[in-house]
């Protein structure tokens, strides 16, 4: 009996871990999408802005105001998000 609850909690283990890994990968895949997403129609929203908006702020600003809501969205969807689905 005890050589069945071994092999038993081997495979229970290797299941478990095998969703783990392709959880993670489907994870991964989804936040990259979204942030290549948000990155391209930010660009494309840019693209149809008139120039008065470039002339009143420094593009600078606007590339570093992108990126961080960006780097922002990709730390939440590393961490924060993925435990709260798992608890």
């Amino acid at each position: 009996q005890i050589t069945i609850l071994a092999v038993l909690t081997f495979f229970i283990w290797a299941g478990e871990s095998l969703f783990e890994y392709l959880f993670q990968i489907l994870w991964r895949n989804l936040a990259q999408r979204l942030q290549s997403d948000l990155r391209q129609d930010a660009y494309e929203h840019a693209q149809r802005l008139d120039m008065s908006f470039f002339e009143a702020r420094s593009s600078g600003q606007l590339v570093a105001t992108m990126n961080d809501d960006v780097n922002q969205l990709e730390r939440f969807l590393d961490g924060g998000a993925n435990a709260m689905i798992q608890v």
